[in-house]
């Protein structure tokens, strides 16, 4: 289906949800979710989840399918953010498991993750390495959870790097021309 992206897993598995057009939209690859899934599979089960950029908001979607007991979702576009909300009608989930935030991911990302101590954390920013690293530090900045798992999906030939703040690497997977690079609470 143009337009669209399957659900992989879960209590939503081969449900279809709507994209927005738009150019700028790549959701993440299915074999990519289906591999962060089963990394964090034992910590997604009543999970606080954090979809930042969230595009076509298919990872928060998927983390739902799977037990997260809220995904937080973040873009700055509207109607992005409107589909997110009409895909959240569409499969019937309740308005207490899900929040959509229209902004700057940047702007706003902090004040989400206060607001909502997640569990995890993705950042799919558009394929940019200061945009990557930027989304880093701010999440590096606030006060996180013990455990809490943040991952960066960025380009292969960017290696991201959060030394300075309160998270630390602990795995980096490659898929073809994405990488998923995961850090840790300290």
């Amino acid at each position: 289906m143009k337009n669209s992206v399957r659900i992989s897993a879960g209590e939503f598995k081969g449900r279809f949800i709507a994209c927005h057009p738009s150019p700028e939209l790549r959701p993440t690859l299915e074999r990519v979710r289906e591999s962060f899934f089963n990394i964090v599979n034992t910590q997604i089960r009543s999970a606080v989840f954090i979809d930042a950029f969230a595009g076509s908001g298919i990872m928060g979607f998927e983390a739902l399918s799977l037990g997260a007991k809220l995904s937080v979702f973040i873009d700055r576009s509207f109607q992005a953010c409107q589909t997110i909300l009409q895909n959240q009608k569409k499969l019937s989930i309740p308005q207490t498991r899900v929040v959509v935030k229209k902004g700057d991911t940047l702007s706003v990302l902090a004040k989400m993750i206060n607001m909502f101590p997640p569990d995890l954390v993705f950042l799919d920013p558009p394929y940019s390495p200061e945009i990557g690293e930027l989304s880093l530090k701010v999440v590096s900045s606030c006060e996180l959870r013990d455990q809490t798992v943040v991952v960066l999906e960025h380009h292969h030939k960017f290696d991201p790097d959060c030394s300075s703040g309160n998270l630390h690497k602990v795995r980096r997977e490659r898929y073809g021309e994405s990488c998923l690079t995961f850090f840790q609470t300290r």
